[in-house]
């Protein structure tokens, strides 16, 4: 009987273990959207009313990594469209997605003048995220470009056509804070400015879970040995 009663003991401890080794896969999502409550730009100096210059403009092309020509740049909340640009929102952004300028856009008649530069949204992915993959549109006046964590992804922006852009790149995406840029070139003068989307889908859990503290593995054994004890009661 102490022999029935040990295996049964050691079946259920086996099971309860391998139940609590697994951790399931979740599917989650994050969209980031162009807003003034939440986008920063910076302006790219000796650019009001003009696009980059030929030399920036190769460089952000050429897919180098973006993030050395941010680091000299000042970031604050991005502008509600002041400058009168004619930059669609794009198709399928979410409802409350607003166009907005650079810092140092201003107002004129019929429209104003903006320079061209660079907006920036942020996200998070936990550590243990997995099947990362970013896909949204935008639209910018006149030109632009996008990158996700300094990795070019797209440079076709327009300022009429809604532009769709996506990576799943799994080496562009890291745990911790992740940053979407778009890059506005106003190389027609005048009214500079953007509006963009983006949604991230991941996947967390699907791996083994952390293993288990000392005091839960002390709680399983007694109540294992409290099992044996109800066992061998119900047997007398």
């Amino acid at each position: 009987m102490k022999k029935t009663v040990f295996s049964l003991a050691f079946l259920v401890g086996t099971l309860a273990f391998l139940l609590a080794a697994v951790s399931p896969a979740r599917a989650e999502s994050i969209t980031v959207y162009s807003s003034p409550a939440t986008t920063t730009a910076a302006s790219v100096a000796g650019t009001q009313g003009a696009g980059f210059d030929q030399s920036l403009t190769t460089q952000l092309t050429s897919g180098s990594n973006q993030s050395v020509y941010l680091s000299g740049l000042t970031f604050s909340p991005a502008l509600y469209n002041i400058d009168g640009t004619f930059t669609h929102i794009p198709i399928g952004a979410p409802i409350d997605t607003q166009v907005v300028n650079l810092p140092g856009s201003v107002l004129g008649y019929p429209w104003g003048v903006g320079p061209s530069g660079f907006f920036l949204d942020t996200f998070m992915l936990p550590i243990n995220f997995s099947n990362a993959s970013l896909s949204g549109a935008g639209c910018t006046d006149d030109g632009g470009y996008v990158f996700l964590n300094g990795n070019l992804i797209n440079i076709g922006l327009s300022e009429y056509n809604t532009t769709y852009f996506s990576d799943s790149t799994q080496t562009h995406f890291v745990a911790g804070i992740n940053q979407l840029v778009i890059a506005d070139n106003n190389f027609g003068g005048q009214p500079s400015g953007a509006a963009f989307y983006a949604t991230i889908s991941y996947t967390t859990g699907g791996g083994p879970a952390p293993a288990p503290e000392p005091t839960t593995m002390l709680l399983l054994g007694l109540g294992l040995v409290g099992l044996a004890g109800v066992k061998r009661k119900f047997k007398k």
